[in-house]
C-alpha cells in the first residue's frame, strides 16, 4: 500500500521527469549560445573558447546537482544525453573556426599566426577533454550515491524510496539500470556516463587535428606535388653542365629547388613550435593522445614526447610517406636524374636527422637503389623491400 501511495504522490512529477532531457538540453544550449562573441577576429574567438572550458565544466556540474535534486537520480541517462546536445552546440564554434583557419593555409609560411591559432584551439579541446573526464568521475559518484538506495545490491526494500518505479516508465527503468550497472561495475567504456559527449569531442579533436595538419603540411605538399612533372627527370644536363656519365662524383649534384623549399620550411618549424617544447602542457598532450593527428602511430608517442616533438615527428613521417608516393609517380629516370633524385632524398635525410626524425626505411632504400650501378643491380638490390625494388627498377628501366 505504501508503494501505491508513492506512485500517487510522485505521479504529478513523472511528466516533468519524462521531459527532463528536453528541458535540460534547452537550458544548456541557451547557456552555451550566450557565450559566443560577435567579434570576427580569430584570436579573440580562440581566447573566448579557451575561457569557455571552465564554463562548460561548471555548467555540467550544476546540471548534475539539479538532476539529483529534481529527479532523485533517475534522470541521469537523460542528463547524459542533454549534456551531449549542449556540448554539440558549443562544438559548432570549433567547426566554424576550422573552416576559417582552413581558408588561410596558403599563407602559413608567411603568417605563422595561423599555426599558433591552430595549436591554441587544439589545446582548448584537450583541456575540455580533461575536464569531461574529471566530470565523469564526479557525476558517476553522485549518480551512484543517488541511485544506490533503490538499485544497488544492498538496496533496502523501502516502499517510499523506489523513485525509479514512481517516476519512470519501463523502458526508462531498463535504461537507468543498465547505466547503473555500467558505472558501478567499471566494465566496458571507461566513461559510460559521458561517453556520447566524449565521442563528440573526440570527433571534433580529430577534425581539428586534420585541419592543423593540412595547414602545417601545405607548404610541403605544394612542393612535392610538382615532382612527377618536373623536367629534371628526363634531362641529361643540370645547371652545372652536361652529365652523361655515371662516374661523376656526388658533389657535382646539388639539391633541387623543390626539396630545398621543403627543407627550409622544415628547419623553420622548431622555432615556431618552441612554446610547445615542454612536456608540461597537459591539455595539448591530452588532445594529441587521441592519436588522430595524421602521421601519428599510437597514443604512447604523444604521451612520452613534448607536443612540439610529436608534431615534428608527424610532419616528418608524412613528408617521407608523401615524398615516396610522388617518387613512385615519376614515369622514367635516366642515370643522371636517378642520382639527382638520390641527392634530393639525402638532402631531406640530413634535414630530418637534424630534427631528430630520420628518413623512413623505404626512402633510405630508394636513395641506395637510385645510386646503384646497373651492372651491380642483381647482386646488391637484395635486402631492400620488394615494393621499393620494383618501383626503382621500373623507373630506371632495369631489366629483370
Amino acid at each position: 500500500k505504501l508503494r501505491e501511495l508513492g506512485k500517487v504522490v510522485y505521479k504529478p512529477f513523472a511528466q516533468y521527469v519524462a521531459n527532463y532531457e528536453e528541458l535540460e538540453a534547452r537550458a544548456m544550449t541557451a547557456e552555451v549560445s550566450s557565450w559566443a562573441t560577435e567579434k570576427k577576429d580569430t584570436i579573440d574567438e580562440i581566447h573566448n573558447l579557451a575561457t569557455c572550458v571552465g564554463r562548460v565544466a561548471s555548467m555540467v556540474e550544476s546540471a548534475g546537482v539539479r538532476c539529483g535534486h529534481l529527479t532523485r537520480g533517475v534522470g541521469y541517462p537523460a542528463l547524459a544525453r542533454a549534456v551531449a546536445r549542449g556540448l554539440d552546440t558549443h562544438l559548432d564554434r570549433y567547426r566554424r573556426l576550422m573552416r576559417r583557419l582552413e581558408k588561410r593555409k596558403v599563407v602559413v609560411d608567411d603568417d605563422w599566426s595561423v599555426l599558433q591559432h591552430c595549436l591554441s584551439a587544439n589545446q582548448a579541446t584537450g583541456d575540455l577533454m580533461l575536464q569531461l573526464e574529471q566530470l565523469e568521475v564526479t557525476l558517476s559518484t553522485s549518480f551512484l550515491e543517488s541511485c544506490r538506495q533503490f538499485l544497488g545490491a544492498d538496496s533496502a526494500d523501502l516502499p517510499l524510496q523506489q523513485h525509479h518505479i514512481f517516476l519512470l516508465d519501463s523502458p526508462s527503468i531498463i535504461s537507468l539500470s543498465e547505466l547503473f550497472t555500467a558505472v558501478s561495475s567499471n566494465t566496458g567504456s571507461a566513461t559510460p556516463l559521458l561517453q556520447q559527449s566524449i565521442s563528440l569531442l573526440s570527433s571534433t579533436c580529430s577534425d581539428l587535428q586534420k585541419t592543423t595538419f593540412s595547414i602545417m603540411f601545405h607548404p610541403i605538399s605544394s612542393q612535392l606535388e610538382l615532382i612527377p612533372t618536373l623536367s629534371t627527370w628526363a634531362a641529361t644536363t643540370t645547371g652545372q653542365g652536361t652529365l652523361h656519365t655515371t662516374d661523376m662524383p656526388d658533389f657535382s649534384f646539388s639539391p633541387s629547388e623543390y626539396i630545398t623549399c621543403v627543407g627550409e620550411y622544415l628547419m623553420t618549424l622548431p622555432q615556431h613550435l618552441e612554446p610547445y617544447m615542454s612536456q608540461d602542457n597537459a591539455p595539448l598532450t591530452r588532445a594529441f593522445r587521441e592519436a588522430v593527428f595524421p602521421g601519428s602511430s599510437d597514443t604512447s608517442g604523444a604521451a612520452q614526447q613534448s607536443p612540439a616533438d610529436f608534431l615534428l615527428g608527424c610532419i616528418s613521417s608524412s613528408t617521407c610517406t608523401s615524398y615516396f608516393s610522388y617518387i613512385s609517380s615519376i614515369p622514367t629516370l635516366n642515370n643522371n636524374s636517378s642520382r639527382q633524385l638520390a641527392m634530393d632524398i639525402s638532402y631531406l635525410g640530413d634535414i630530418l636527422d637534424d630534427l631528430g626524425h630520420p628518413l623512413t626505411s623505404d626512402l633510405s632504400s630508394t636513395a641506395v637503389l637510385l645510386r646503384l650501378a646497373m651492372e651491380k643491380w642483381r647482386e646488391e638490390s637484395g635486402g631492400h623491400s620488394n615494393k621499393v625494388v620494383a618501383m626503382v627498377r621500373q623507373a630506371r628501366g632495369v631489366s629483370e
